[in-house]
């Protein structure tokens, strides 16, 4: 059926909202929008808003009266949707609409109009859009919306649940508010009654009881919780521990409890960094599954001696166009720079006097510098481009730097031909093949800086240089996170970087993966984001 404009209905969204016939409708891939579900008993609403395909997609539920002072419903919890790195699908809960006094919904709707389901359907065509498996999906929701969040994993076998102090079985839990549902939604019914006659919609270990498996669940407990809510939380945790491991043979932990205290009652839910980064930690659970792997081992221990013949061997490139095509746009634009025809003058000055070195070491660099004999140490900068971000002199010693980048004769020849004389000139040299180049072992720091989105494969890349760092040594590489789809694979920015809870992602459209499982001869991985930047530290075996 074809789509109309309507009036916006929810007062956290600006644009005016899609609205619907059926259930079966496509989302709108590349702004954020509301949409609403027509012809139904009870008013569906939904706020999508995108980051990208092949990204996780976090399902928010609702916990409590989505109503302004003004009377208009909205969206709770809409602010979270562009603070989220990730595909956020915030809905309405319906049943709402049943009672204007009514506390939370839990989806449950009409004796004859069970809402979940039909979210659960929203929720699998958007997964099919976004091009992820179950897997990738995350059901975030606090109380009554954590109680949602685990009825819709019984939806999609393999999601995960993000919760905050959920509720598990509401006939025990939430009395008064059910109270208010039942009259309009389920007349004649006691509350008893209506949990035998429909177990699946009030408690939520009905719901999960004839999955194969339980959903993987991280839950953030607050420790003042009401002892009662507490009960009942730990025998719906034991409930789901006695159903035995996973039969797939996964050996990490499929449910986490994390008991926390921030000064808030214990009613309120938890700020939304610590959601972030509990997010973050549930990376290792689903990023790799369902998503496509590197086609080729890499690394010397992969048993790729060099990474031509990785690449020989059948390398992924990027489906938009080929990496040796997109280079000239990467020359373009320095030519615009060197040549001081940039827009902006303070570009065209940064840029000369750090290519006359007058530019200093980076902190990172000098506190790796610190352990090391600088007179000794050898730092070996990947992707450095016309000159090298790391300054030449430190403490007064200069310092014994080595510059690769693909594009470094182009480089070399645009400084010749505006006459600039870079302090340290970059030599020829792809990250895909430094084994070849310089040998295993060579290096005390490799360091990397918005380089490694720009390269062939990365995962190439960042192998030969844990390789050609010594043991012991450490490969320091950082960046913007996601360039790739901030550029919209534009140019060179074929591909997005992310870190994780001590682990590093790199996707694109075709896949993803995490470097504790990809790389090898890793001792440690640290990595950290601030700002829409990242850095990752990785530290060679001895």
């Amino acid at each position: 059926m074809s789509k109309t404009i309507t009036a916006p209905f929810a007062k956290d969204t600006s644009s005016e909202a899609l609205s619907y016939s059926h259930f079966d409708f496509a989302f709108e891939l590349d702004e954020r929008r509301t949409y609403q579900v027509t012809s139904q008993p009870l008013p569906y609403g939904f706020l999508l808003s995108p980051k990208g395909r092949g990204l996780p997609l976090i399902v928010i539920s609702p916990h409590g009266a989505d109503r302004g002072k003004d009377g208009q419903r909205g969206f709770l919890r809409a602010d979270w949707a562009a603070k989220l790195p990730y595909n956020v699908l915030i809905w309405q809960d319906p049943t709402m609409a049943l009672s204007e006094t009514a506390q939370s919904g839990f989806g449950l709707g009409t004796a004859d109009h069970w809402v979940l389901p039909h979210i659960a359907q929203v929720v699998k065509k958007l997964r099919d859009q976004l091009g992820i498996a179950n897997e990738n999906v995350v059901f975030v929701g606090y109380g009554g919306g954590g109680f949602t969040s685990l009825v819709l994993a019984s939806f999609l076998p393999g999601s995960s649940c993000l919760l905050n102090n959920p509720n598990t079985n509401l006939p025990k839990e939430r009395s008064n508010a059910l109270g208010k549902l039942l009259a309009p939604g389920y007349a004649g019914l006691s509350q008893a009654e209506a949990a035998q006659k429909f177990p699946e919609r009030f408690i939520a270990s009905e719901a999960l009881k004839n999955m194969p498996v339980p959903p993987r669940i991280y839950c953030l407990q607050h420790a003042q919780r009401d002892v009662r809510h507490l009960k009942h939380f730990l025998s719906f945790c034991l409930g789901l521990k006695a159903r035995g491991a996973d039969p797939a043979g996964k050996d990490d932990e499929d449910l986490i409890v994390e008991y926390y205290f921030d000064g808030l009652p214990g009613e309120k839910p938890a700020k939304v960094e610590v959601w972030s980064r509990r997010l973050e930690s549930m990376l290792r659970w689903f990023a790799t599954r369902g998503m496509a792997r590197p086609a080729v081992q890499i690394g010397a221990a992969a048993g790729a001696s060099t990474a031509s013949q990785a690449v020989a061997a059948g390398e992924r490139i990027s489906p938009r166009q080929a990496w040796s095509d997109l280079l000239p746009t990467e020359i373009a634009y320095w030519d615009v720079v060197i040549s001081g025809k940039h827009r902006k003058p303070e570009t065209v000055k940064a840029f000369r006097e750090r290519a006359a070195g007058n530019y200093p070491v980076p902190g990172p660099i000098v506190k790796l510098l610190q352990r090391l004999d600088i007179l000794r140490a050898k730092i070996l900068d990947v992707g450095s481009g016309p000159h090298t971000t790391i300054g030449p002199v430190l403490y007064g010693t200069k310092l014994n730097i080595t510059a690769v980048d693909p594009l470094a004769d182009a480089y070399n020849g645009l400084l010749d031909q505006y006459g600039i004389e870079p302090a340290i000139r970059t030599l020829s040299g792809q990250g895909e093949r430094l084994v070849e180049q310089f040998g295993t072992d060579r290096f005390d720091i490799v360091h990397s800086r918005n380089a490694l989105d720009h390269t062939r494969d990365p995962w190439i890349a960042l192998q030969q240089m844990i390789d050609v760092c010594v043991p012991g040594g450490v490969v320091y590489v950082e960046g913007s996170i996601n360039e790739g789809l901030k550029q919209r694979y534009a140019g060179l920015h074929q591909w997005n970087i992310m870190p994780a809870d001590g682990d590093l992602i790199i996707w694109n459209d075709e896949g993803s993966n995490l470097a504790s499982r990809v790389l090898t001869g890793i001792a440690q991985i640290r990595t950290s984001g601030k700002d829409s930047w990242f850095t990752a530290t990785l530290l060679k075996n001895l």
